[in-house]
């Protein structure tokens, strides 16, 4: 599997950050159009108190055919009813989007996929 370090900042606050060797901008492009696809089914209480301060983070490795490999592993998990309330939509959303529509000789990555809320819901919170 060939990606990049680097992180991919998606419309809407989805971000990409492919692990493991750095190999090209493609890998990162196709991460980042990858991810992009779990928006449409990602639904988030943007009037919650604090939520606009979260980032929710999962490791997420998609093999070739799209499919979600093994379970998306969340990256340092906050332990509030906020947190895991949006934490779980972005979980479910991730895998209500499997399988990925991907580009032909993809041949699967592991990537890091950051929801950022500020971003979804409109800025900084007013409570």
């Amino acid at each position: 599997m060939t990606s990049l370090h680097i992180a991919i900042a998606l419309v809407l606050g989805l971000q990409a950050a492919p692990q493991g060797p750095s190999s090209g901008a493609a890998e990162a492009q196709t991460g980042a159009a990858i991810l992009s696809q779990v928006y449409e089914h990602w639904r988030v209480d943007c009037e919650a108190p604090g939520v606009r301060a979260l980032r929710i983070v999962f490791d997420v490795t998609i093999d070739a055919n799209g499919e979600i490999v093994g379970h998306p592993a969340p990256v340092r998990a906050q332990d509030t009813p906020v947190y895991r309330a949006a934490a779980d939509a972005a979980l479910r959303a991730l895998l209500t989007s499997a399988p990925f529509d991907v580009p032909e000789g993809y041949t699967g990555g592991e990537f890091r996929a950051a929801f950022n809320l500020a971003r979804v819901c409109g800025g900084t919170d007013q409570s």
